[in-house]
């Protein structure tokens, strides 16, 4: 649960090819656990495609007793209309 969330940064751009890129970061995780929390979603120019990936990024000031193993889960919810095959251990298409 994001609790504490005092900043939110996001930014739009189109790549080489054609693709929408969105980013996205916020500080709700700093203050228990010592990180910022950062997402980029792809959607390729056809609309057809899209990749998403999290990052858990540590806070160069953030104390060591923080900066501990913890587990996560990224989930990216997609609309019931669209079907889904896994690819791999981390893939879907």
């Amino acid at each position: 649960m994001v609790s504490g969330v005092s900043h939110v940064d996001s930014r739009r751009g189109t790549d080489a090819n054609g693709n929408d890129i969105l980013w996205a970061s916020h500080d709700g995780y700093l203050q228990n656990f010592g990180c910022y929390h950062e997402r980029e979603i792809e959607l390729n120019a056809a609309g057809t495609k899209i990749k998403g990936r999290d990052l858990l990024r540590a806070d160069e000031n953030a104390a060591k007793t923080q900066l501990q193993s913890i587990s996560a889960v990224s989930r990216f919810h997609i609309h019931p209309h669209i079907q889904l095959h896994q690819r791999d251990e981390e893939s879907v298409y």
